[in-house]
């Protein structure tokens, strides 16, 4: 198996005292970078890691009520929030607050290195000071009916209120017509009456009627039809300047301006503050959702083409629908046009402005009626593509596909922000735990998040608040109020926002790289406790199916402003490829949600532009039906047919018939995930790849299920055994299982384990590395993580920059539960004994025998000490004011003979507050100190906090589990758990409203606590640093040596020398005459390194053996014998060295060979007279070279 990845790491970390709090680096030791010259980026480094500097910290939606709350309450909360790690607050839900208290936060926030945003109920100018009867106020439509039958006469004052914008009469398509509901209208027999009012006053916004007659007589055919006469009026949508005209916007800023002193300016730019603006259309301007504005109609016409005013009715779909169905693709031009004058009209020159002040704009282009049935409103990738700090929020849900959409843009832009506010549970204020912000952050960051702001920090009190202190939403509504009330923040919320800060550094590195880019376009999006225009339900993603998601692929929505931009190209196949680097453009016509365009809608202009793209080279999907129709009423369907009859005839576009055959299509195109798991998995990934660095980031999460169909806002993710409930439905449905697989990583270079709950940086010791079919470079690990569980790999080549130093060789497979290289040696583990191999790197293979391993201890029913610090209200409930937040703190020592929840402990019952847990646990000589013990508290409520022998150990708040291996001791140890509550349990003794919401939370540890050790075996001791190397002549003949290389820890070394890989009989010294059957091979040799733990072994490169020297004649041939015509002349060979076993013989005639004269003896002919004869003799001796000798002439007498 491969080394685990697991949550919390399980990595031993070097002891710190208990109350040893997180540092707090300094800035000037963080490198901090600014996107576009807005958002904070940390270089990230070893230390930067695990001390974050503010930029990466978490926020927090900050509530006081300016009326009542003093100087000394905000300067003390910004202390107690920077020692809690948050660096961000965000003010102004409790009411506006005024210059002075802006002064007052500046200043401190100024000092903590705290950033500041700022909301304004309404936005600025304050409410109260705008005209709601001023020509730009923000404004809607409403519509009013008057049934008129065939042939006879309206005649009589128009009903409604506000300014008359039309008057238009449609007939039904039914008779009678309907009452209630969608009434049903032929399109084409609208009637402008505008022109025909009568009695008209100048009192509406620019001098427009507020009143109005009309006499009509309704056509007679066909008879016995009926029409309506729809009166069609602007009023005040809220009472603050309009957001979709430059003008309405520049009213808001002279406010903001005329708002602020110069000094505050200068303290705002000096803080990097932000504007902040939430999600609900009128608190204070988050979404548009209204149908007009002063220059509505001018506006659409010159953007839309036509007169939208016989169109009117299509606007209000609750009321009206058209016969032909072309009522959506009017709301759809108008929700274009809305969309793109709010972007044009009020957050590009808003934003613009902010800039000038050193300030930005962050705003939820999200949900704008929370709960109930959301009106269309924008394109959120539209707005976050043009937003510098987009935010969504986890109340809509924790699909992750509902944080998609804005994430898609940051990929795009590379913008690093992307917050949340989180984490809001419904009607569970003190039952939310920190777990469960953990969860829920969990899934935000897979999905894109990049920074926490938190639902809600109150302050501490009021003057008319009571016990346990100010919260806006009030105890039995929504979570949480955060702060030092709670036990759970208090002792532990510095851990947690540490935790998130490490996450949070990590997913600003570099960009986001993304598998799969999806088309969509859309002014509805998903949510689950909502529904649809058509009144059918929201599903809570887009894209339904599971199979994509459960295969690994990552993805991101574009759309037609994505496929625009001069970022839409295709370099080697890939789109945006200084980007997310997306490998294939699938579009999908079946996405959720179905309405406002149809998703088989697309507009001309851009089809073109994907048939360009896939004329370029990227590939193609299509899934289902082809899109068939533009989304506009003006749009030429027929041109749109065409080109995608083209796009489809492309060779690299293909059809798919389901979104269930994508992750099969995919693959056979070439087209696989960044991380892919070795089989379907709730595994989801984030991906980031740092190209200046050259580092990839992978951000790893396993939501534990495939589908989460129901909606989070009214539960939280806790073991459901984790609350008792009188209810029929308990708020803790936390539910998944856990994987263990292997994952492939696209990258190169090795895995490095970013621990966030540590803050440790660590070489993965057993991987695996490969090329994939689309021949990227691959490391491949083993991942184990439980429900809602995440963990960090980095893949590089300089882990220098970590402060990490790359291992000399890594473990690629063992027969132990697991391999891991520390200092230098290879250490298997087992919870077994036994005897346990591990291939590494190198191509060696360790063994090492496992003896005895200490039994794993079950704690659950052993006997424990408590030591249980309840905290309650010190005055009597109903007391007011500072009084009445007060806390009391009392103790209560137990023993306990064995572990149960805190309400099944009488002492206990109905209380809240700490707990420190402590056991001793005798450890066995058969210990190996040093050797992995993984602690498992099983169910934990809530936070906690480890120690070991007085050391404090990291322990991760989801898993429950930390290695506690490096602080055992044989003989007597001590563990001791703090775990710290909410304070649900206590305010259910005292608030009537706590009590019967019916929940009981089980504090404390219930277990299973368990201890399991493992044995090990270092193996490795000696670790070769250098490789070993052949010196001397290689070759036959030769005499070479073998070098061992340079070792760790190696006391002897053992030599073997092969040839082909094959080994040379009884080669076993360092030294070797090369013997002549070796000529022509490659010979290595092998040295095996002996130290006190173990052996290993490591090979030299191998060299060709050439052959020896040429042989050399000691004694020259001879031809002796008469020479004269007639004669026989014989050589004598002479005398070699080496030995020659064959010769060869060639007689020359004057230097000039003699033809056919190669034997041993030679008549001499006629022709030789008065010549000079020689013979050559070539020496020949297997794995030599020949060697040559020439014989003294003989001359040939004349006669």
């Amino acid at each position: 198996m491969l080394a685990t990845v697991a949550a919390g790491a399980l990595v031993a970390v070097p002891a710190t005292s208990p109350a040893q709090a997180a540092p707090v680096a300094p800035a000037d030791e963080a490198t901090v970078n600014y996107w576009r010259g807005v958002n904070p980026v940390t270089e990230l480094t070893g230390d930067t890691f695990a001390t974050p500097p503010a930029t990466d910290k978490p926020w927090v939606r900050w509530n006081w009520v300016p009326a009542t709350t003093t100087d000394e309450q905000l300067t003390s909360d910004l202390e107690e929030l920077a020692a809690a790690g948050i660096q961000g607050v965000e003010v102004g839900q409790g009411g506006n607050p005024t210059n002075a208290q802006l002064k007052v936060i500046l200043e401190k926030a100024n000092e903590l290195g705290i950033t500041l945003g700022i909301k304004y109920i309404g936005g600025a100018p304050v409410t109260g000071t705008w005209d709601p009867t001023n020509d730009y106020t923000r404004k809607t439509l409403t519509n009013s009916r008057t049934l008129v039958d065939a042939g006879t006469t309206f005649n009589g004052v128009l009903p409604g209120a506000g300014t008359i914008v039309a008057a238009v009469a449609y007939r039904c398509t039914t008779t009678p017509c309907a009452t209630t509901g969608a009434r049903e209208v032929d399109r084409t027999s609208a009637i402008n009456l505008t022109s025909q009012i009568t009695d008209k006053n100048t009192d509406g916004f620019f001098d427009g009627s507020t009143t109005g007659s009309l006499s009509w007589t309704a056509p007679a055919s066909p008879a016995g039809a009926q029409w309506i006469v729809t009166t069609f009026r602007t009023v005040a949508f809220q009472t603050a300047p309009e957001v979709l005209t430059k003008q309405g916007t520049q009213a808001m800023i002279d406010g903001y301006e005329a708002l602020w002193t110069p000094e505050l300016k200068g303290l705002l730019a000096e803080n990097r503050a932000d504007i902040f603006v939430d999600s609900h259309p009128t608190d204070p301007w988050g979404n548009a959702t209204e149908l007009w504005s002063s220059s509505m109609a001018a506006d659409f016409q010159s953007r839309a083409g036509y007169n939208l005013v016989p169109d009117l009715a299509a606007l209000f779909y609750s009321d009206f629908k058209y016969a032909d169905g072309r009522d959506e693709r009017i709301r759809t031009d108008f929700y274009q046009v809305r969309n793109d004058l709010f972007i044009e009209n009020r957050i590009k020159p808003f934003t613009a402005w902010a800039n000038t002040h050193d300030m930005t704009l962050r705003l939820q282009p999200e949900d704008p009626n929370i709960g109930g049935a959301d009106a269309p409103y924008q394109d959120q990738i539209d707005m976050a593509y043009h937003l510098q700090r987009p935010e969504h929020e986890s109340l809509v849900g924790d699909q992750i596909d509902v944080w998609r959409a804005i994430a898609s843009a940051n990929s795009w832009t590379g913008n690093p922000w992307y917050s949340e506010e989180c984490c809001a549970v419904g009607s569970q204020n003190y039952v939310e735990t920190l777990q469960d912000v953990t969860a829920r952050m969990n899934k935000s960051f897979a999905a894109g998040i990049t920074k926490n702001v938190y639902h809600v920090y109150p302050t501490d009190s009021t003057p008319t608040s009571t016990y346990p202190g100010y919260s806006n939403f009030g105890p039995t509504s929504f979570s949480g109020a955060w702060g030092p009330r709670n036990p759970n923040w208090a002792n532990d919320g510095l851990q947690v926002n540490t935790w998130m800060a490490r996450n949070q550094q990590v997913l600003t590195q570099g960009r986001s790289d993304i598998d799969v880019a999806v088309y969509l376009h859309s002014f509805e999006w998903p949510a689950g406790s909502l529904v649809n225009t058509d009144g059918t339900p929201h599903k809570n993603r887009h894209w339904d199916d599971q199979a994509l998601q459960s295969a690994g692929y990552s993805w991101d929505y574009v759309n037609p402003t994505l496929l625009a931009t001069k970022d839409a190209k295709v370099t080697d196949g890939v789109l945006n490829a200084a980007g997310p680097s997306y490998k294939v453009l699938v579009i999908n016509t079946g996405l959720n949600p179905v309405r406002h365009p149809r998703k088989a809608a697309t507009p001309v202009a851009t089809a073109k532009r994907i048939l360009e793209l896939a004329e370029d080279g990227l590939k193609v999907v299509l899934v289902g039906a082809a899109p068939d129709a533009t989304p506009g009423a003006n749009g030429d369907d027929a041109e749109l047919r065409a080109v995608i009859s083209d796009l489809l005839e492309q060779p690299t576009v293909t059809r798919v018939a389901s979104e269930a055959g994508v992750p099969a299509k995919l693959k056979t195109i070439g087209v696989r995930p960044d991380a892919e798991p070795s089989q379907r998995s709730t595994l989801f990934s984030r991906h980031l790849r740092d190209r200046d660095a050259a580092t990839d980031y992978y951000f790893l999460y396993n939501q534990g299920e495939e589908r989460l169909d129901w909606a989070s806002r009214d539960m939280v993710y806790e073991e459901p055994e984790a609350c008792r409930y009188t209810g029929t439905l308990t708020p803790c449905r936390q539910k998944g299982e856990p994987i263990d697989l292997d994952v492939t990583l696209t990258g190169d270079g090795a895995p490095y384990l970013f621990d966030t709950v540590s803050g440790e940086i660590t070489p993965i010791s057993e991987y695996t590395t490969g090329t994939a079919v689309d021949g990227q470079d691959t490391v491949t690990v083993n991942v184990a993580l439980g429900r809602d569980e995440s963990t960090i790999v980095a893949l590089t080549d300089d882990p220098a920059r970590f402060g990490v130093s790359a291992l000399p060789r890594h473990v690629v497979s063992t027969t132990a539960d697991s391999a891991v290289v520390e200092n230098g040696k290879v250490v298997l583990r087992d919870t077994e004994p036994g005897t346990y191999t591990a291939t590494l790197s190198d191509g060696s293979t360790v063994t090492a025998t496992i003896a005895a391993v200490p039994a794993a201890l079950d704690l659950t029913d052993a006997t424990w000490r408590l030591s249980a610090e309840k905290w309650t209200n010190a005055n009597p409930f109903g007391t007011t004011g500072v009084a009445g937040a007060a806390q009391a703190k009392t103790t209560v020592d137990l023993t306990l003979d064995g572990l149960e929840a805190w309400p099944d402990v009488p002492e206990l019952v109905g209380a809240s507050g700490v707990g420190t847990y402590s056991i001793d646990v005798t450890v066995p000589a058969t210990w190996q100190p040093g050797s992995s013990a993984v602690l498992s508290l099983g169910q934990v409520v809530d936070t906690m906090a480890l120690t070991v022998n007085g050391a404090s150990v990291p322990i991760d708040q989801q898993s429950a589990k930390a290695d506690i291996g490096a602080h055992l001791k044989v003989g007597a140890n001590t563990i001791e758990v703090r775990v710290s509550t909410t304070l649900n349990n206590q305010l259910a003794t005292i608030i009537t409203g706590v009590a019967t919401r019916g929940v009981v939370q089980e504090y404390g540890i219930v277990g299973p606590v368990t201890l399991t050790p493992s044995g090990q075996s270092v193996i490795g001791a000696p670790v070769n640093t250098t490789a070993p190397k052949v010196t001397g002549a290689v070759k036959v003949g030769g005499t070479v040596t073998c070098t061992p290389g340079t070792w760790v820890d190696a006391t002897s070394y053992g030599y073997r020398w092969t040839a082909d890989g094959r080994p040379v009989a009884g080669a076993t010294s360092s030294r070797l005459a090369v013997p002549a059957n070796l000529v022509g091979t490659r010979l290595a040799c092998v040295v095996t390194a002996t130290g006190g733990a173990g052996t290993s072994t490591a090979t030299s490169p191998a060299l060709t053996v050439a052959k020896g020297d040429a042989l050399r004649a000691t004694a020259k041939p001879r031809a002796v014998g008469k020479a004269a015509v007639g004669r026989r002349l014989t050589v004598r060979a002479g005398t070699w060295s080496p030995a020659a076993t064959a010769y060869t013989y060639t007689w020359k005639r004057n230097g000039r060979t003699i033809a056919a004269a190669t034997g041993r003896t030679y008549v001499v002919k006629r022709a030789d007279r008065g010549k000079r004869i020689t013979v050559t003799v070539t020496a020949r001796r297997a794995g030599y070279q020949d060697g040559r000798a020439t014989s003294p002439a003989r001359r040939v007498a004349k006669r």
